[in-house]
Protein backbone atom coordinates (compact mmCIF):
# COMPACT_ATOMS: atom_id res chain seq x y z
CA UNK A 1 0.00 0.00 0.00
CA UNK A 2 1.70 3.21 -0.96
CA UNK A 3 1.66 6.02 1.82
CA UNK A 4 0.62 9.67 0.81
CA UNK A 5 3.08 12.26 1.30
CA UNK A 6 1.96 15.34 2.59
CA UNK A 7 3.43 17.28 -0.49
CA UNK A 8 1.20 14.85 -2.87
CA UNK A 9 -2.76 15.09 -0.43
CA UNK A 10 -5.20 17.91 -2.11
CA UNK A 11 -7.03 20.17 -0.61
CA UNK A 12 -10.51 20.69 -1.39
CA UNK A 13 -13.56 22.23 -0.60
CA UNK A 14 -16.43 20.47 1.39
CA UNK A 15 -19.86 21.99 1.69
CA UNK A 16 -20.49 22.82 5.36
CA UNK A 17 -23.81 22.02 4.88
CA UNK A 18 -22.81 18.29 4.97
CA UNK A 19 -20.44 18.58 7.68
CA UNK A 20 -22.63 16.89 10.21
CA UNK A 21 -22.79 13.93 7.53
CA UNK A 22 -18.78 13.58 7.82
CA UNK A 23 -18.61 13.82 10.79
CA UNK A 24 -18.07 10.92 13.30
CA UNK A 25 -15.78 8.19 14.24
CA UNK A 26 -14.31 5.77 11.64
CA UNK A 27 -12.54 2.27 12.91
CA UNK A 28 -9.70 2.21 10.68
CA UNK A 29 -8.37 -1.27 11.87
CA UNK A 30 -9.27 -3.09 14.94
CA UNK A 31 -9.25 -0.82 18.13
CA UNK A 32 -7.58 2.92 15.72
CA UNK A 33 -10.51 5.18 15.33
CA UNK A 34 -10.29 8.06 12.71
CA UNK A 35 -12.46 10.80 14.25
CA UNK A 36 -13.87 13.89 11.98
CA UNK A 37 -15.05 16.55 13.95
CA UNK A 38 -15.42 20.28 12.71
CA UNK A 39 -15.21 23.79 14.17
CA UNK A 40 -16.08 26.40 12.41
CA UNK A 41 -15.31 26.58 8.60
CA UNK A 42 -13.04 23.85 9.27
CA UNK A 43 -12.85 19.42 9.23
CA UNK A 44 -10.49 18.04 11.70
CA UNK A 45 -9.34 14.63 11.69
CA UNK A 46 -7.67 12.91 15.02
CA UNK A 47 -6.36 9.21 15.06
CA UNK A 48 -6.45 7.52 18.66
CA UNK A 49 -7.11 4.20 19.90
CA UNK A 50 -10.80 2.75 20.71
CA UNK A 51 -12.11 3.24 24.25
CA UNK A 52 -13.22 -0.22 25.57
Amino acid sequence: MKSINRLEAKEIKVDPAVYDTIAGDCELAPGFVLTISWEGDKLIGATGQAQD
